[in-house]
């Protein structure tokens, strides 16, 4: 603006410096923060006051509120890092000058529990007083992280056997033998005695050979199964945050077939069937996110169990369908959309028929008329909005009739 005299000049730079409009934005390191994890807010914006303020607060409390609270300490932006929190929803408010209005506000959640944290043992069942060596990942690293192994059943704060992961996300550590029974591991965070895993396992002085064989019903069945855990998987992101009846309903089905799967090779691997009923009931409360994160915790699960096996055949088999099942859902969720689908998502579906492609090359030698070419030649490029997921349809129904019809077994260890 042009000013003509000195008062117009004051007036303009009036203006000027009381006309500045900020920007704030506060945000968490993730939108959903794991149990005990520090919550880190950077915020960016503020206009630079010392009393300047952040705080946490639950969702729909009043913005006078505060669970905890900082001064920016005149800085326009930063890191400001809060203590752990217990599960639930939050928000990071953001105000001016000791002010109770809300300049800016983000939400975010605590989960109950951390889909990423496995514990397993090196065995199923052990003779007495052979040592116990329990593998945990992704631990949050805390000198106060421990795990503990105790009788099965017993309460979750039962200390009579336990050790501290010294800070390490992951690893091994070795307990003491220990008398017949069946026993725990659990892996906790930071002093807490909230479990965020376990895994079950016997201590017997016999121990008997595993399982029988798995032939033609069995082995397709368990192929069926894994394929319906897989498209649970891949069509929670296609949900609404508050899922529909008719998605729930659709991976309740799946899911209960995932349970025939694990009963049908159920002398295999030592797995709590519980956590998949508890999940197929508990479905209906769950949003989309949590679901995806419940299944890919048991998917994961599956994997490491069926990795100690030296059963080739069924790792095979629980890979391909796994992968087919994600790969049928996400192509499910593009009929009657714009077509050809965006390139992001044909990555995505690529990816699980490939993967799907060399866990099935395993099994080749046992369905010698498949051709693996199929798993690549589906036109993920079409114009039709149908084709994509039909010929996916297809490969899995070939899937079925070769597994169905082949002359090999499996078994526990081969």
């Amino acid at each position: 603006m042009l000013c003509l005299n000195k008062s117009a000049l004051t007036i303009c730079l009036y203006i000027f410096v009381y006309g500045v409009a900020y920007t704030q934005t506060v945000q968490p390191q993730r939108d959903l923060i794991k149990p005990f994890e520090k919550v880190v807010v950077t915020y960016s914006g503020f206009p630079g006051n010392t009393n300047d303020w952040i705080s946490i607060a639950k969702v729909d409390s009043k913005d006078d509120a505060s669970l905890a609270w900082y001064y920016t300490g005149g800085l326009q932006s930063g890191n400001i890092t809060f203590s752990s929190f217990e599960p639930g929803e939050y928000e990071i408010r953001g105000y001016y000058k000791n002010e109770y209005i809300v300049r800016v506000r983000k939400r975010f959640t605590i989960n109950d529990k951390d889909p990423d944290v496995t514990i397993i043992t090196n065995k199923e069942v052990y003779l007495p007083d052979e040592a116990i060596n329990v593998t945990y990942t992704n631990f949050m690293g805390s000198t106060a992280d421990w795990i503990s192994i105790a009788p099965h059943g017993s309460p979750d704060n039962d200390l009579s056997n336990w050790k501290f992961t010294d800070g390490k996300q992951s690893g091994t550590i070795s307990f003491n033998g220990l008398k017949e029974g069946k026993y725990e591991a659990r892996g906790y965070y930071n002093n807490q005695y909230k479990v965020m895993a376990r895994h079950a396992f016997t201590v017997s002085k016999t121990i008997s050979p595993q399982g029988g064989q798995f032939c033609r019903r069995a082995l397709s069945t368990f192929y069926a199964g894994m394929g319906g855990l897989g498209s649970a998987w891949g069509r929670t992101p296609y949900e609404p945050t508050n899922m529909t009846p008719e998605g729930v309903a659709a991976m309740q089905g799946v899911l209960g077939n995932a349970i025939a799967a694990l009963d049908a090779i159920n002398n295999c691997i030592s797995y709590d069937i519980n956590k998949l009923r508890s999940l197929i009931q508990r479905l209906p409360m769950l949003t989309n996110v949590q679901a995806e994160q419940e299944i890919q915790a048991i998917i994961k699960e599956l994997q490491a169990l069926f990795l100690l096996l030296k059963s080739d055949c069924l790792l095979s088999l629980f890979g391909t369908g796994v992968h087919m099942g994600a790969a049928q859902a996400h192509a499910a969720s593009r009929i009657c959309q714009p077509a050809p689908m965006p390139m992001a998502l044909q990555t995505v579906i690529r990816n699980h028929l490939n993967t799907a492609s060399d866990q099935f090359s395993r099994f080749l030698s046992c369905a010698p008329g498949f051709p693996l070419s199929q798993f690549s030649g589906v036109p993920l490029n079409s114009s039709n909005s149908v084709e994509p997921h039909n010929h996916i349809m297809g490969v899995h129904t070939s899937l079925i009739w070769s597994i169905s019809l082949t002359d090999c077994c499996c078994s526990c260890d081969k």
